[in-house]
């Protein structure tokens, strides 16, 4: 598997799917990974309103983009349905599928911060809120070459 870090920043607003799972490294530093779901949404020309983008699979439904995300190191407990504001940076994986032998591209996104966001019916956010996670470096099976704010 080749993996390419990317320049590109993203912020990515919207719920988890799941709880997120940790595991730790050799050295006992948390690994965090969880999924965010984006529902897309187009501001409507007329009505000025903002209306969900029909999935092109399944027109009667809305949009949804699912992000997976990776937390390097201290990260606040991530439960299903909390709502997120998480800052990361792209990271691309190439590799070949086993079943088809053709080459497969996946992207991930490594989180530089997380941010619970509070909930409609909190004024606010649980004391688990937010953690900057900083500049962890690449992660540990990491061989591209390139490093983070080289």
């Amino acid at each position: 598997m080749e993996q390419v870090f990317s320049p590109y920043r993203v912020e990515i607003i919207g719920n988890t799917g799941h709880d997120g799972s940790v595991r730790y490294t050799r050295d006992g530093k948390p690994i965090t990974n969880f999924s965010v779901a984006v529902n897309a949404k187009a501001k409507n020309k007329d009505t000025g309103k903002w209306e969900p983008i029909p999935d092109p699979q399944n027109p009667e439904r809305g949009y949804t983009r699912w992000f997976d995300v990776t937390v390097w190191g201290d990260c606040p407990v991530i439960r299903k349905g909390d709502q997120l504001h998480v800052k990361a940076h792209v990271r691309y994986e190439s590799y070949y599928d086993k079943s088809t032998g053709a080459l497969r591209v996946s992207e991930r996104f490594e989180a530089d911060s997380v941010e619970i966001l509070p909930r409609r019916d909190q004024q606010q956010p649980a004391p688990r809120d937010e953690y900057d996670i900083g500049d962890l470096g690449p992660p540990l099976d990491y061989d591209g070459g390139m490093t983070p704010g080289a």
